[in-house]
């Protein structure tokens, strides 16, 4: 259904600068809150293998997740950061509000090793708690 609201023409404001802001918050917020959910252990997971993996089996199912993460978690801080150091020399900028880009790639990338080194911690601590 149209409204009277799509009909008419919009502000500059709502159509270019919000949705820019919020894409760049958006990466702000997202990779921020990856390693405090790393650090909590706070991920979503799935329980469906525990059962078939009791004990110490379970404990070394944990540290191989961990290490996969933690793996994964450099790759993509690697790209990130290999991005930002394309972006940086061009001057990869938003359209609208010439923000430049390669500072967010080096943010991300930044926070993903922070997430590794997270993952990397609950790693330790699943190491001393399987001695304990």
């Amino acid at each position: 259904t149209l409204s009277l609201h799509d009909a008419l023409p919009s502000p500059p404001l709502t159509t270019t600068v919000r949705p820019a802001i919020t894409e760049f918050l958006m990466v702000i917020l997202i990779f921020a809150a990856l390693p405090v959910v790393t650090g909590r252990d706070e991920h979503v997971t799935f329980d469906l293998a525990d059962r078939f993996f009791p004990g110490r089996a379970g404990r070394w199912q944990r540290v191989a997740g961990q290490a996969i993460a933690v793996a994964l978690s450099l790759g993509l801080a690697w790209v990130m950061i290999a991005r930002g150091l394309r972006m940086q020399p061009i001057g990869d900028a938003t359209q609208i509000l010439k923000v430049p880009l390669y500072p967010f790639a080096y943010l991300m990338g930044g926070l993903l090793v922070v997430n590794a080194v997270a993952h990397l911690v609950r790693i330790m601590a699943e190491l001393r708690a399987r001695r304990g």
